[in-house]
């Protein structure tokens, strides 16, 4: 199911952080491994210009992922041009 989180949802809009979501179907220690990282001009718009972007793109990130998979376990994995590595835990 390697395919990002706009195109799983049936997303409409052109610009979107969600296409820089990519939902694998590997997991790790329990946890679904979700893939961030800048897809276009809009994901490198949210995460990678200031900290209020960053974190308004991740929330819009979580509750479209609480929308889409119910009831697991994720590893989100954000990835940028301007900010180390990022990891966390996250209950849907």
């Amino acid at each position: 199911m390697e395919q990002n989180l706009y195109s799983l949802m049936g997303c409409k809009r052109k610009n979107s952080i969600l296409r820089s979501v990519v939902v694998t179907n590997r997991f790790s220690e329990g946890y679904r491994i979700i893939n961030v990282e800048p897809y276009d001009s809009t994901g490198s718009n949210a995460l990678d210009s200031t900290p209020s972007r960053y974190d308004t793109a991740l929330e819009t990130i979580e509750k479209s992922l609480q929308r889409f998979i119910h009831g697991e376990k994720v590893r989100i994995c954000v990835y940028s041009n301007v900010r180390s590595p990022f990891e966390y835990l996250f209950q849907c």
